[in-house]
């Protein structure tokens, strides 16, 4: 086990799909990376100062990874072809989302080690958004 500081960036970009709005943001920050045999995990403050943690680790059956992105608002899991659901609170109520993951990437490239995860959000069978988001981390 190994715990460091390291650097951050995020990139996000969400298209929603009732609207011709396409929304992007970055943000910079220092991390704390925890380093174990049987996962890794990151945990920021975002742009908005809210906590952000995400696990990654490797399925051992399916040779795949599983990231999981947990908020004070919701929890997020992500296995490529995998569809997953979560709860999430809203001013209106809570809502049952529906989250499939169309494509998901651990790896180095560079200096930089990557998270890239891109994934779609439907409410009741409805998409209403396709998302892609990007962690790169570094000493």
């Amino acid at each position: 086990m190994y715990r460091k500081k390291v650097n951050l960036n995020v990139d996000q970009s969400i298209r929603y799909m009732n609207e011709e709005e396409h929304n992007t943001w970055q943000h910079r920050s220092h991390a704390d990376l925890v380093v174990l045999s049987t996962y890794s995990r990151i945990q920021y403050f975002d742009k908005d100062g809210l906590e952000i943690t995400i696990k990654w680790f490797r399925d051992t059956i399916k040779n795949q990874y599983k990231v999981e992105i947990h908020q004070p608002q919701y929890s997020l899991s992500f296995k490529e072809g995998d569809i997953t659901y979560t709860s999430y609170q809203t001013p209106q109520g809570v809502w049952e989302l529906k989250v499939y993951t169309k494509g998901l990437d651990v790896c180095e490239e560079d200096s930089y080690q990557i998270i890239h995860i891109q994934y779609q959000i439907y409410l009741q069978d409805k998409q209403i958004g396709e998302y892609d988001f990007q962690l790169k981390y570094w000493d």
